[in-house]
């Protein structure tokens, strides 16, 4: 089929592989994997404030998508984890209706068998400081090490 110039103009955003790549690593620097035998019982948020995408935007703006068109949205960072992964998982919650129909109910999606790493933990914060200056030398603008750590003390504390 030709293609026509103007929807070559309108191409479909996607984010870079150098973002996708950051976005992994800051999500594997920033959580940890928890074998668990009761599930549901270690959870992440994939989206909302506490979501990883949300801790990664208030650390690396310039690498999402409302900064540029080759920037990372939540669902190809949450695609992208999946991928590389992390476990997806759907937790109904107690029947609340979401309308007159009774038969509707709220559930969410989330990343099963994961916790953020504490701040406040000795050896969370020993391997933060590890692994950072790895996870921040491809970013377009690092992110330093203390506002990382103020977002996960925030989301250490809604998880609990």
């Amino acid at each position: 089929r030709p293609s026509h110039p103007r929807f070559e103009a309108m191409d479909k955003p996607c984010a870079s592989r150098e973002n996708k790549r950051l976005a992994l690593a800051f999500a594997n620097a920033v959580t940890v994997n928890v074998p668990c035998v009761r599930p549901g019982r270690f959870t992440i948020s994939r989206s909302g404030e506490f979501s990883v995408f949300e801790i990664f935007t208030r650390c690396f703006r310039r690498s999402t998508r409302d900064n540029s068109r080759i920037g990372l949205s939540a669902i190809e960072m949450n695609k992208e984890l999946e991928q590389n992964g992390f476990t997806r998982v759907r937790i109904r919650k107690d029947r609340q209706p979401l309308s007159n129909d009774s038969s509707e109910v709220k559930s969410t999606f989330w990343f099963s068998n994961r916790r953020w790493r504490d701040p406040d933990d000795i050896h969370d914060l020993r391997y933060l400081q590890a692994v950072w200056p790895d996870v921040n030398k491809d970013a377009k603008a690092p992110c330093p090490l203390d506002i990382v750590l103020g977002c996960l003390r925030g989301a250490v504390a809604e998880s609990r």
